[in-house]
């Protein structure tokens, strides 16, 4: 290999961990604050007829990568410790004061598409939602 060979191939080396590094940093996500989380929690319930009278959050952590979107916004799910709905209206089988309590359950969350640091609720586990 000649000099000028071996060079190039060192810079080019050496660009592509630069990319890559970057790459990694721009992907990895901070997740939002609970305060957020509560927020974006309560207001899904709220549109959906349902006050949140109790709300215990434990962890929020990524999203696994084998649920992640290629090119995908931010995601996290928040784990629930502990919810109380308080249906605010007649809906299906609830009648409007009734209470719904449910434990152990998980909550994904993402990033709006179009609007940073907004969140929205993208899937719940463990909780039926009226």
């Amino acid at each position: 290999m000649h000099m000028r060979q071996a060079r190039g191939l060192f810079r080019y080396r050496g660009n592509l961990v630069i990319l890559l590094l970057s790459l990694y940093l721009i992907s990895c996500s901070v997740a939002p604050s609970s305060d957020v989380v509560q927020d974006t929690i309560r207001k899904f319930f709220e549109d959906r007829k349902c006050r949140v009278i109790e709300l215990q959050i434990g962890s929020i952590s990524a999203l696994p990568l084998n649920q992640k979107t290629y090119m995908g916004t931010a995601a996290h799910v928040v784990e629930i410790r502990k919810i109380t709905l308080e249906i605010s209206e007649d809906l299906r089988e609830y009648r409007n004061g009734d209470l719904l309590t449910f434990a152990n359950g998980s909550i994904s969350i993402r990033e709006k598409v179009d609007a940073k640091n907004q969140w929205i609720v993208a899937n719940i586990s463990g909780i039926r939602v009226p």
